[in-house]
């Protein structure tokens, strides 16, 4: 090498330092380089290091002894570290959810255990299919339990407070409303997030509550806490809690539809006879209006005639009040008869409140409302309405079931309950239904019925064929649907229901219960075969069934405390 030329030797290090560029872009260590030039050992194999560690997830088929290029995908790898849970937000959720938000996650492959997480994205629009919101809720991984395509169930049990201040700025509703109330809400007991939102003339305060809190308790807890706020809040101000639901209450939807009445007069019968009516029916929270107009009295003051009687707003408001009442007297006596004295000033009509006398003019002539103002019938101010299948507006009312109470049966009696009640509406008062989640509810238990008969027939043919014998294959069969009746005696007298829980159950405990029988049938033949011709058939049945039993019915009772997790939902 030092007899090569000049130029012989620079081209002859170029190659070599290229060389060790190129072994360095494959992570070639400079020891391992330095050892190859001074051994010329040539390394079959490289290490070859991803730039994220994590598992791997794929690898290309093929890849010993095939030629890869820059840029070519050899494996797909994951940082499993944390993960992204997809979760689906109803409405009425969306207040008590943003981003930061602390989730409790619960699996039911890890029965009795809760993850938690945070929300860390919020779509910007909801589902037009299913008026639900996506979020994106990270979960700290770091033992690498949790796995790509489980279920789980995330819950929050807040207690809504809903505060009305008509006419007030957000910035006054906070600082007069849904400060106090924050604060104080957040000593209850239990209470893990508090958080109040201010809008015009109204504020939302949620209160959540540690998991597995009984809702009842913490609407109990915030009411004894609410007192304390006596004197806090601007006159005329009071709390209310929101139904005692969850975010899957909403669950039924009906409108009412006329080709003569107005948007307020269907609004007048869906508040006063409808809402009141499916109030009380069993499992039902609330029943919100929603669409049409609210009848009010509508007082159009005139700044010129006031200014000339010299009455100011505060007098009117005032006036308007105080009219708006009855008064109670004593009793009075005459001719040994007791006769009660009252002034009944309840405003009935345009007219009764027309004649409130405000002030006193010149002369001591009184001042009335009608002097100063037009006092009209009219719709209240409205931030939305209600349409009815792009035809037009309309009035409808949305049915919110009780937390805990059975969907179906809540909603097959608010139907009972309006079919009774659509015969006190006039004639021409239709009430459609615009949502009702009962179908989905029987088209998911009508699947998984046709799915518990088709998998009993399928297992009696199994049983056939592989025992080849009817009378024991007989045997096996019959315990099907004797213990599926028995079990819906049981269900019967503890109260339950049909629904998908139930059935499930039982779906899954068909193959057990063959299984036991098929041993027990098993056996018997084994001790007929020993005993045959020397004792009864009584006796071989019994004994065959003495030696199994007891072991059966330890096995059958292990596996049904290893789902006991999952039928409680714990």
């Amino acid at each position: 090498m030092e007899d090569a030329p000049e130029d012989a030797r620079h081209r002859a290090w170029s190659m070599v330092k290229s060389a060790r560029t190129r072994l360095g872009y494959w992570d070639v260590t400079s020891e391992q380089i330095a050892r190859l030039e001074e051994t010329g050992e040539v390394f079959r194999t490289l290490e070859v290091s991803a730039p994220a560690s994590g598992l791997v997830m794929m690898r290309m088929a093929g890849l010993e002894g095939m030629a890869v290029r820059p840029g070519m995908e050899l494996f797909h790898i994951a940082d499993l570290s944390s993960l992204w849970l997809s979760v689906e937000l109803f409405e009425d959720q969306l207040a008590a959810v943003r981003e930061g938000t602390e989730a409790e996650i619960n699996l039911s492959y890890f029965p009795g255990e809760t993850f938690r997480g945070r929300v860390r994205f919020l779509e910007p629009e909801l589902s037009e299919k299913t008026r639900t919101m996506r979020a994106q809720i990270e979960v700290p991984n770091r033992d690498g339990r949790l796995r790509k395509g489980m279920y789980a169930t995330v819950q929050l049990q807040p207690v809504i407070l809903y505060t009305e201040y008509p006419g007030q700025a957000p910035q006054v509703i906070e600082d007069q409303v849904t400060y106090p109330i924050t604060s104080k809400m957040l000593a209850v007991p239990h209470a893990k997030i508090v958080r109040g939102y201010s809008f015009f003339g109204f504020s939302f305060v949620y209160v959540i509550f540690e998991d597995g809190t009984d809702l009842y308790w913490a609407r109990s807890r915030v009411l004894e806490y609410l007192s304390g706020l006596t004197g806090k809040l601007p006159p005329g101000v009071t709390p209310q809690l929101g139904p005692d639901a969850t975010g899957v209450g909403w669950a039924f939807m009906y409108a009412l539809n006329s080709p003569e009445r107005s948007l307020a007069e269907l609004r007048s019968y869906q508040d006063w006879y409808l809402q009141y009516g499916l109030s009380s029916v069993e499992g039902v929270s609330e029943v919100a209006s929603i669409g049409g107009f609210v009848r009010q009295y509508q007082i159009e003051v005139d700044p010129i005639r006031m200014r000339a009687y010299g009455v100011g707003l505060s007098t009117i408001k005032r006036a308007v009040q105080r009219s708006n009442v009855d008064v109670g007297g004593r009793l009075v006596e005459m001719a040994e008869r007791e006769f009660m004295v009252r002034g009944r000033g309840y405003v009935k009509d345009v007219r009764d409140l027309e004649m409130i006398a405000l002030t006193t003019g010149p002369g001591g002539v009184p001042v009335l409302l009608k002097d100063v103002a037009r006092v009209t019938i009219g719709p209240e101010i409205r931030r939305g309405l209600a349409d009815w299948n792009g035809e037009g507006e309309t009035v409808g009312g949305i049915v919110v079931v009780r937390a805990g109470a059975d969907t179906r049966s809540t909603i097959e009696r608010v139907k009972a309950r309006l079919s009774e009640l659509e015969a006190g509406l006039p004639e021409d008062v239709e009430i459609e239904i615009a949502y009702d989640r009962s179908g989905l509810i029987e088209r998911s238990i009508a699947t998984l019925t046709d799915t518990l008969i088709e998998e009993m027939i399928v297992v009696s043919l199994v049983c056939i064929l592989f025992l080849f014998h009817f009378r024991s294959a007989f045997v096996a069969i019959v315990s099907i649907p004797l213990s599926i009746l028995l079990a819906f005696i049981l269900m019967r007298l503890q109260g339950l229901g049909a629904n998908i829980m139930s059935l499930g159950g039982i779906a899954i405990s068909i193959g057990v219960l063959v299984d036991a029988a098929i041993i027990m049938v098993e056996n018997a033949h084994k001790h007929y075969e020993k005993w045959q011709g020397r004792r009864s058939h009584f006796e071989i049945i019994l004994r065959s069934a003495q030696e199994v039993g007891p072991t059966l019915f330890f096995t059958l009772l292990i596996i049904t405390v290893s789902f006991m997790p999952v039928f409680t939902l714990q």
